[in-house]
């Protein structure tokens, strides 16, 4: 889907016309599109709202909406948002059920694929989920199925302004600071060539 995040602008889904037609019913107007792996929709108004088509209880409902939102991401087993006051809170699938996960000092968020990424506002980048292509830690062969359930920060990365999660790799822009330049550090998958590195094994963050 598409939005040019303009006044009045309406949200174009390519895919499928009911998916048009049911986030254009949304109140505000569109500045972030927030799908995950089960088509389950959300946009982020510009009313500090989140808006998703599936149906949620009343509970979460109020808690989502007790502040401004300022970003959000949903992922098959996680589902987060960040409020205006850098407060990020988390409703997690688990063996155990559901459980609550808050953080403060949350900037923004992706999610894709199994991992959730969130910036700290001092640059740090804390991964949970699914790290079977290294995205959140170095895998061996040994390692590859592990699973982190807890937000961990991904080690040997400058201060971080922003990440982008591919499906098996991921990047960030760092930070601008006095003599030093915005870089971008990618990482973990490279069987197509994505990472611009000459193997196509797994690659981690300390590898230049």
């Amino acid at each position: 889907c598409t939005s040019s995040a303009a006044p009045d602008t309406a949200i174009t889904c390519a895919k499928d016309p009911l998916d048009t037609a049911i986030v254009n019913t949304f109140p505000g107007t569109p500045i972030k599109l927030i799908p995950d792996e089960r088509r389950e929709m959300c946009v982020l108004s510009d009313n500090g709202n989140l808006y998703c088509r599936r149906l949620v209880d009343s509970a979460l409902l109020e808690q989502l909406h007790s502040e401004e939102i300022i970003d959000a991401s949903r992922t098959d087993n996680i589902g987060c948002w960040v409020y205006r006051s850098n407060k990020m809170r988390c409703w997690q699938k688990s063996e155990a059920g559901k459980k609550s996960v808050t953080l403060d000092g949350i900037a923004s968020l992706k999610g894709r694929n199994g991992v959730t990424c969130a910036v700290s506002e001092g640059g740090e980048l804390l991964c949970l989920g699914d790290n079977k292509h290294g995205l959140i830690a170095p895998v061996t062969y040994e390692t590859r199925e592990r699973m982190f359930d807890t937000f961990t920060k991904v080690e040997g990365l400058p201060p971080v302004e922003e990440v982008i999660l591919g499906s098996t790799h991921a990047c960030a822009l760092t930070k601008v600071g006095p003599g030093k330049r915005q870089q971008l550090w990618c990482w973990g998958e490279n069987i197509f060539g994505q990472l611009g590195a000459p193997n196509n094994w797994v690659r981690d963050v300390h590898e230049e």
